[in-house]
């Protein structure tokens, strides 16, 4: 009887968890809610790392209709793998950051899985520009809100309540489409 080790029985789970990864990124990529849903375990949970923020299934891809009123881009590399886990290193560029000449989000991801491959939890930790300047995009904001409360004033009371950007779809498309004004009414 041949005996092999506990590497090359973990092999095969590491990459259905890369799989998992990859096409779950896919999805949103593909601005496809749904099916990035079925990555994702029913009790899955995000938190933020240094914060006690945590969101719940539905509350991840609430927040996630974000992304794809932003038409957000995702591009990752692995950067770990260990036992039920992947660590990736993300990048996200999207039409608000574009419009703001903000830089890309980044941030070390951890995803962590039950046993049928699923997402059960994420960690979210952010880095490069996000963490060495956490106020860049308020910073950026503030001329348009300057701008949106005079010209178009209506659109920024659905997005914005005054001191926080409510994250969904809806918001996203009514910011993108505000900003899309405001560089308009730029540039003349």
């Amino acid at each position: 009887m041949v005996e092999t080790s506990e590497a090359e029985h973990m092999e095969p789970k590491i990459e259905a968890l890369l799989n998992t990864v990859e096409n779950y990124i896919t999805a949103l990529n593909q601005h496809d809610l749904d099916y990035a849903g079925t990555f994702l375990a029913a009790n899955v949970v995000m938190n933020f790392v240094g914060t006690d923020y945590e969101l719940n299934k539905a509350q991840i891809l609430s927040s996630l209709g974000w992304d794809m009123g932003t038409k957000a881009r995702f591009s990752y590399t692995v950067a770990e793998t260990v036992a039920e886990a992947v660590v990736v290193d993300l990048t996200e560029t999207n039409n608000f950051l574009e419009l703001l000449s903000v830089p890309p989000l980044q941030a070390r991801m951890e995803f962590q899985f039950n046993n049928e491959n699923l997402i059960r939890s994420v960690s979210y930790e952010a880095s490069g520009g996000s963490v060495k300047d956490p106020g860049a995009v308020a910073r950026a904001l503030e001329p348009v809100i300057k701008w949106a409360s005079q010209n178009d004033a209506d659109i920024l009371a659905e997005v914005y309540d005054g001191e926080h950007i409510q994250y969904s779809r809806q918001s996203a498309e009514g910011w993108v489409k505000l900003l899309s004004s405001w560089r308009e009414s730029q540039a003349t």
